[in-house]
């Protein structure tokens, strides 16, 4: 797609003087939001995004410079320092352009159209994302973080901006033009690329496609930076219980070891960074998003069910110790994040320097343990930088050296050498502790949540820990009231007692998600009705009724003021469709209501062509696909806290399993009429378990062994929607 107007403003730079001044204060510092406030005191008079916000833009009639971004993030806080705090850059900018700021977590919906958009127009896209759109807010030209200074081809921001408003003033209906055709470019991309039917074939290509970009050496997919990739490694280990095929499940369990063992996971503190920037592994952002520790916790739990993988469990737990120490917020839920910087020693911030350590300082504090500290960890160098010498500060990862290898080594046994490394944690712990700790975003976000809370819940069943389940009701209890608005509908985030916007379709569908995972582990059926709320609830203010599938934001969000987008790619985490198809397929099989299979048919008709060619962030939809299509329906019949009931439910949470749908009923409770399992009973009088796939059922299972073998057999094979 070409513009002419974004072409124009690639040309050249033009370099002016900088303008007399300083910033008003800015409108920030009454924000909800802890990285809005962050810039309360930047030099740029910045604005929140709102209604009253945008028709003041228009009212000035001056171009919008637009930024977006989060408080974890790295490079956000060096545009802050560099250029939005400067009295000069906020000089331009407040006499220019009219300065609106989001922070990407609120309003995830609007960060989505405007990174959509600058792709289309092939600029730089991530976070900080600097956009320039006209006074009416559509977009014309923009990219990701602009340094203070040239450097290299890359021009300062002063001369971007100087630039930018030279081709506004001369080239102003060019500008506008050019804006509406990429806004209508964006639409029509929605309508053209949608609709389609789909079937395995297409998860097969995109199986075949991801298992050809795997990194067979490092683990994961090929190149760098390297991301989790949840959702396509789900898609990959879904393929492999499918098929039996090893290939499958080897890129799966390298991957969760590759970020177990590198320098993605805090190895003194418990979870995990947001990504690694080198394809090894071992240098990371030092961003601790809820996200990002959600999915990769539940993934965790799905391949130790397999595997039985020890290092798997212990990140696992580990991560979810993490989770309850450092995000949880008394009595209202899960933080969002914690901040890559923090003040450094020489009193200026620095990213990980709350995490990283030195030789030196490591050799000091541990003392003899040194030589085992060396068998078992490395450093590994921090981004653009080298390890030239025992002062040089990096970040702690696994050598390729297991326990048992360095107790042989060391003359030691297993059980010392393990002690004697917790230990070296301990100590490594404690010097962390006279030091700044990073920013805390204490924004509670139901999406994210939501996705905490489902883990969690697979983590205590799959562990056969009830105090996990426990901790996933308090904190789905706490969300909840936290996030709750007039007339029961939803926020999608709170800081404090301060509400944000309203919730979304990914936050709907991924509360859904967790109240249906402890609705399987509690039989409460409070859990089941407020699944069903949250999807009726989605319907209404999220459908398209003319032509299927949803919106991610209701008509009357702020986010919606530039036009409302169907989310479709994973960006990281399963669209807000992708959830919602699988919260209508479980709602389907459980209560056997068309209402629910009717609008995953829709879903599917209408978002299908968009998910048929295979390509990463393409992946949820594929995912929640083989739930709609072929979920694996099992029921006990039992009570609930009887021994043998208990004995065959394990043996279900222990067996990895994606499209499961459990439930335990009791004799002579009836299933929905459209249940193949329904008019089953017990086998003299015990426990017994049906597994079902499309309308064929297992034989009565009173056995723990021979269920478990059911279930692995049931399992694979011909997917019974083949054909669809």
């Amino acid at each position: 797609m070409n513009f002419r107007f974004a072409a124009l403003l690639a040309l050249c730079v033009l370099i002016i003087g900088a303008p007399a001044g300083v910033a008003a204060k800015n409108q920030l510092d009454t924000e909800a939001s802890p990285y809005l406030k962050l810039h309360a005191l930047d030099a740029v008079n910045w604005r929140p995004w709102n209604r009253d916000t945008l028709e003041e833009a228009k009212k000035a009639d001056k171009p919008i410079f637009l930024s977006i971004g989060y408080l974890a993030c790295h490079w956000c806080h060096v545009m802050r320092k560099e250029s939005f705090a400067d009295p000069i850059v906020g000089a331009v900018i407040n006499r220019d352009y009219f300065p609106i700021l989001i922070d990407r977590e609120e309003m995830p919906a609007l960060d989505e159209f405007f990174q959509r958009a600058m792709s289309a127009i092939d600029q730089p896209t991530g976070w900080p994302l600097n956009v320039f759109l006209t006074p009416d807010a559509k977009p014309v030209w923009g990219g990701a973080y602009f340094p203070r200074e040239a450097r290299g081809n890359v021009p300062g921001i002063i001369d971007i901006l100087s630039r930018v408003k030279t081709v506004f003033d001369t080239n102003g209906e060019t500008a506008a033009r050019d804006a509406g055709r990429l806004v209508d470019f964006m639409k029509k991309a929605e309508d053209d690329n949608g609709k389609g039917q789909l079937s395995y074939v297409h998860v097969d290509k995109a199986v075949k496609f991801l298992s050809a970009a795997v990194d067979s050496f490092d683990g994961g997919f090929d190149g760098a930076p390297k991301f989790p990739m949840i959702t396509e490694l789900e898609l990959l280990w879904r393929a492999y219980l499918r098929t039996g095929r090893a290939n499958y499940r080897t890129a799966v369990v390298s991957a969760l070891t590759a970020m177990s063992n590198g320098g993605m996971y805090d190895h003194i503190d418990g979870g995990f960074y947001r990504y690694a920037v080198d394809r090894e592994w071992k240098t990371p952002h030092f961003e601790k998003m809820l996200d990002t520790n959600a999915r990769v916790l539940r993934l965790l739990v799905m391949v130790w069910r397999e595997t039985r993988n020890g290092l798997f469990q212990a990140r696992a737990l580990e991560t979810i110790d993490f989770l309850v120490r450092e995000m949880a917020l008394r009595n209202r839920g899960l933080a969002a994040a914690l901040d890559a910087d923090s003040e450094a020693a020489n009193g200026e911030e620095e990213e990980g320097a709350f995490y990283t350590y030195s030789r030196k300082q490591i050799r000091d504090v541990l003392g003899p343990a040194d030589g085992l500290f060396a068998h078992y960890y490395a450093l590994g160098p921090l981004e653009n930088q080298t390890l030239d010498d025992d002062t040089d500060v990096g970040v702690l990862h696994r050598t390729d050296l297991d326990l048992q290898q360095i107790a042989k080594q060391m003359n030691m046994g297993l059980r010392e050498t393990a002690f004697r490394i917790e230990g070296i944690r301990n100590e490594l712990r404690k010097l962390r502790g006279d030091r700044f700790r990073p920013r805390r975003d204490t924004k509670v976000i139901a999406a994210w949540n939501g996705m905490a809370i489902e883990a969690i819940t697979e983590a205590g069943l799959a562990f056969g820990q009830p105090q996990l389940m426990g901790l996933a009701q308090q904190v789905y209890a706490n969300a909840r009231a936290t996030l709750a608005g007039p007339n029961d509908r939803l926020h999608h985030s709170a800081v404090g007692a301060t509400k944000g916007p309203w919730a979304d379709l990914p936050d709907h569908a991924s509360l859904a998600l967790a109240a249906l995972a402890l609705y399987e582990a509690t039989g409460d059926k409070l859990y089941l009705d407020e699944a069903s709320n949250f999807a009726r609830q989605a319907i209404t203010l999220f459908k398209d009724e003319a032509a299927g599938g949803y919106f991610a934001v209701a008509e009357d969000s702020d986010a919606a003021l530039v036009g409302r987008l169907k989310p479709y790619l994973d960006v990281p985490n399963p669209s807000g469709n992708a959830q919602m198809l699988q919260v209508l397929a479980r709602l389907y099989y459980i209560t056997g209501k068309t209402l629910w299979r009717d609008e995953g048919e829709r879903l599917i008709k209408e978002l299908g062509g968009r998910v048929m060619e295979p390509n990463f962030g393409r992946t949820g939809l594929l995912n929640a696909y083989e739930d709609f299509r072929d979920a694996l329906q099992i029921v006990v019949i039992g009570g609930r806290g009887a021994r043998d009931t208990r004995r065959l439910a394990w043996t279900v949470m222990r067996t990895s399993l994606p499209t499961r749908v459990f439930q335990i009923i009791k004799p002579g409770q009836d299933l929905p009429d459209t249940h193949p399992a329904m008019n089953k009973t017990q086998l003299d009088g015990k426990a017994t378990a049906y597994v079902c796939k499309g309308q064929i059922c297992s034989l009565p299972q009173t056995d723990a062994r021979e269920l478990r073998q059911t279930l692995l057999t049931m399992r694979r094979g011909k997917p019974t929607g083949s054909k669809n």
